[in-house]
């Protein structure tokens, strides 16, 4: 008997370790705890051109005059897709989301992973955009 909780012992102390690790891969890492961020193919001009291209903006802001800027957050994964989509309208007339920046960034094409010590890592990107819509 003694031998069977020994046994055990070791196998639930290896477990343990497996899921420190598990946990290690799924860490969401900060744009600023990466070694290489996480990067839209083409670089930052492509995304805001790709935005442009995507991005309907909102009629009723149109009819309450309002511009802005937006914050857009979202996990890069490790694959490359993104998650977690969130677009903050930050402007001192409105605090709602932007539900047509989280359509548009949800098209996006998948990007380049973040790196961290050679291992491609998850990680949360923040970006600030300024809209503003020309004309009607």
């Amino acid at each position: 008997m003694k031998k069977l909780i020994l046994f055990l012992s070791i196998i639930s102390f290896f477990g343990n370790n497996n899921n420190l690790s598990a946990q290690d891969d799924d860490k969401i890492y900060e744009m600023n705890e990466v070694d290489k961020k996480a990067e839209f193919y083409g670089g930052y001009k492509e995304l805001m051109r790709f935005i442009k291209d995507n991005y309907e903006f909102p009629k009723e802001f149109i009819r309450m005059g309002i511009d802005g800027k937006r914050v857009i957050e979202f996990i890069v994964e490790k694959d490359g897709s993104l998650s977690n989509i969130k677009a903050f309208i930050k402007n001192p007339l409105i605090n709602e989301n932007d539900e047509n920046m989280v359509i548009a960034i949800k098209k996006s094409p998948k990007w380049i992973p973040a790196m961290n010590n050679d291992k491609i890592v998850r990680s949360k990107i923040k970006i600030p955009i300024v809209c503003m819509k020309i004309g009607h």
